[in-house]
């Protein structure tokens, strides 16, 4: 979807990808498509949809570990606090991705609140993008993020976001941090059922679709499943949920540059 980046490390190997493209990846965000920017989940939805924070019913912090492509040498861990702060619910996150010689770290922080009885979400995100180049220093620059959800009906809910309005430049060029306009819907057919659309619009790039499914299959187990048309990436994943503990394993599949591993961990404190 961005431009790729091309950094030869002095390892052997040579990788091929986009400025912040996995850093704000979740297991489950990749599992159902990659933008589930209407889905009812707080922590796991943070880097979707400033938006989402809003949907957490007390303090919920998020842990997650990516390998993308199967390269651990580059391999991301991120982290999310969510808590309740009066009327408004407010966010911290940071990701961090790479090695001592390239290194991607982002830094966020979110505030959300809720209006008409809780069916309509607004947030606004100010994140901090920094990466360093063994030999090369590093560039650094701060992008804001604004997103919505309504919840149209009880199985249908709406959502759209706004990032980097600010078109911030890194390295002199606006088009290695994505600015991009996305809408999606969240329908559930059945409590159990959830399916999921979006549609992305980067200022720089050609549209990408979408699509996710996740299916509860008991209360404590759920299926989940998506496609994005970027590289025709299918993904798949499952979830563990026991009390306050939520645990999600995913797989991403690029034809090209193969599988990325996401694991993570979502704690959600009693309300």
């Amino acid at each position: 979807m961005k431009p790729v980046l091309y950094f030869h490390l002095f390892c052997g190997w040579t990788v091929l990808w986009a400025a912040f493209e996995f850093s704000g990846q979740t297991p489950y965000s990749a599992a159902v498509g990659g933008l589930p920017l209407a889905g009812d989940y707080g922590a796991s939805g943070f880097w979707d949809n400033p938006a989402l924070s809003a949907n957490t019913n007390g303090i919920q912090g998020q842990f997650a570990y990516v390998v993308p492509y199967s390269l651990r040498e580059l391999s991301l861990g991120s982290a999310v606090i969510l808590a309740p702060i009066g009327n408004f619910y407010a966010g911290l996150g940071l990701s961090s991705m790479g090695n001592n010689l390239y290194r991607e770290n982002r830094l966020a922080v979110n505030l959300s609140r809720t209006f008409f009885q809780g069916r309509f979400f607004v947030g606004l995100t100010i994140q901090g993008y920094l990466i360093s180049v063994v030999r090369y220093g590093h560039q650094s620059t701060w992008g804001m993020d604004m997103g919505f959800r309504y919840q149209l009906t009880d199985g249908i809910a709406l959502a759209g976001a706004i990032s980097n309005i600010n078109q911030p430049r890194l390295a002199g060029h606006s088009e290695e941090i994505p600015q991009a306009v996305r809408i999606g819907a969240l329908i559930r057919p059945l409590e159990t059922v959830g399916f999921h659309l979006s549609l992305e619009k980067d200022a720089w790039f050609d549209p990408q679709i979408a699509l996710g499914m996740e299916y509860r299959l008991t209360p404590h187990f759920t299926l989940l499943s998506g496609f994005r048309s970027e590289g025709s990436q299918p993904s798949g994943g499952i979830q563990l949920l026991w009390n306050q503990i939520e645990i999600t394993y995913s797989l991403q599949y690029h034809f090209e540059l193969g599988a990325t591993h996401l694991m993570g961990v979502v704690i959600t404190g009693r309300p």
